[in-house]
Formats: structure tokens, C-alpha cells, sequence
């Protein structure tokens, strides 16, 4: 779990350290048209994973679903050759033959404005970035239930101290009866009946905190994976 929460954390970090130094190498764009080739970008990822989908789903068999992904796919081209147009009227064309780079946010490889959908799908079908994003999902489940198991422990102690609490203070209310009415005889049938409730009640709440930590926390106590 640590080490897998150090290895993301150093992920970003390259990450952050790509993007600084794209901001520092590459020319800088005016507002509108950065704007403009992030649409380009958003647009060719939305192809590149759409395309990756695709595949996978005629590899399984599913050949309905992959047909209807790859008119989603002409769809989006359409829309990105509009963008690229767009694109291209707003700079000198010194400008634009350029190679616009962008840092993938899940495994921190460069991408280009220019790279074709084939290079796209590869990479966002390729094992390594796919991989990123099975480590990051799983980190995300384990922070989940780390977090979850937290709060059932702090639940089983409070509830814990909560009963040895409450045990304290009906001993002192029995002994103060004892020593007040000074009574000798067995309890009364009510008596009875009210220490018989209490007693269901605070091993109801500690069985029930019990049952919290172990649905979240392994048979000693630590999280499992």
C-alpha cells in the first residue's frame, strides 16, 4: 500500500515536472489559440481511447458494440478536422508545423497535436498506460477502504470505552442501593429485568462495533489487501 502510494506520488511528480518544462521549451500561445489546441487535443485522446475501446471489444467478440465505437470514431473526426482547421487559420503556418506537446495525466508520456488516431490508440491501449491506470484505480479502492476502516476503529473504541463507561456507573448505582435501602435480599423481579436490558444493550453495541472492525480490518487487526 505504501509503496504503491510512493510510486504514484513520484508519477505525478513527473508529471508536474514535464508540464514545467513544456511551459518553459515550447513557444508560448496566445489565450485563444491555447484554447484551440487543447480542443484538438481533448478531441484526438477522445479518438485515440475511443479506437483502443474498439479493438477490445471486437478482440471479445463483441462486434456490435465495436461497429457502433467506430462511427462514434468518424463522428469525432469529423469534429477534429474542423478543430485542426480552426486551429490552423489562427497562426502562421511556420507556427503550426510545430509539434504541439502535452503530458499524459495518467503515465506522463508526451503527446503531440500532430500525432495520427493510430499512435493515439496505441498508447491509450498499450500496456503501460492502461497498467498506470489500473494502479491508480487500485490505490483509490485501497484510500477508500483504509479510510472506511479508520472509522470503524475509532467506532469500536468510543463504543468500547462508551460500555466500560456505562458498566461503571450501573455498579455504582447497584452498590449505592446496597448501601442506601441496605438490603440483603436477591434482586427485586424488576431489578432483574432492568439489569437483564442494560446489559443485552451494551453487548449489542460492542458486538456491533466488532462486527464493523472485522468487515473492514483482517483477523489481526490490519487491513487486507
Amino acid at each position: 500500500m505504501y509503496e504503491l502510494r510512493a510510486f504514484i506520488r513520484d508519477i505525478d511528480r513527473r508529471i508536474d515536472n514535464a508540464k514545467k518544462d513544456l511551459v518553459e521549451t515550447q513557444e508560448e500561445l496566445s489565450t485563444d489559440v491555447e484554447v484551440k489546441a487543447n480542443m484538438v487535443h481533448d478531441i484526438g485522446e477522445k479518438i485515440g481511447k475511443k479506437l483502443a475501446e474498439a479493438e477490445n471489444q471486437g478482440a471479445e467478440g463483441n462486434v456490435e458494440e465495436s461497429l457502433k465505437m467506430m462511427e462514434e470514431v468518424e463522428k469525432l473526426k469529423e469534429e477534429k478536422r474542423k478543430a485542426e482547421m480552426d486551429y490552423r487559420n489562427s497562426m502562421p503556418a511556420s507556427t503550426y508545423q510545430q509539434q504541439k506537446l502535452r503530458v499524459c495525466e495518467i503515465c506522463s508520456a508526451y503527446l503531440g497535436i500532430h500525432d495520427n488516431d493510430r499512435r493515439l490508440a496505441d498508447h491509450f491501449g498499450g500496456k503501460l498506460h492502461l497498467g498506470f491506470i489500473k494502479l491508480r484505480d487500485k490505490l483509490a479502492a485501497l484510500e477508500v477502504r483504509i479510510s472506511l476502516a479508520d472509522c470503524a476503529v475509532l467506532f469500536f473504541t468510543l463504543t468500547y470505552l462508551w460500555t466500560l463507561y456505562n458498566l461503571k456507573v450501573f455498579m455504582c448505582l447497584i452498590v449505592k442501593k446496597w448501601r442506601t435501602e441496605k438490603i440483603t435480599r436477591a434482586f427485586s423481579q424488576r431489578d432483574r429485568e432492568m439489569g437483564r436490558t442494560y446489559f443485552f444493550v451494551l453487548s449489542a453495541a460492542v458486538a456491533a462495533s466488532e462486527c464493523c472492525f472485522a468487515m473492514f480490518c483482517g483477523p489481526n487487526g490490519q487491513l487486507s489487501d
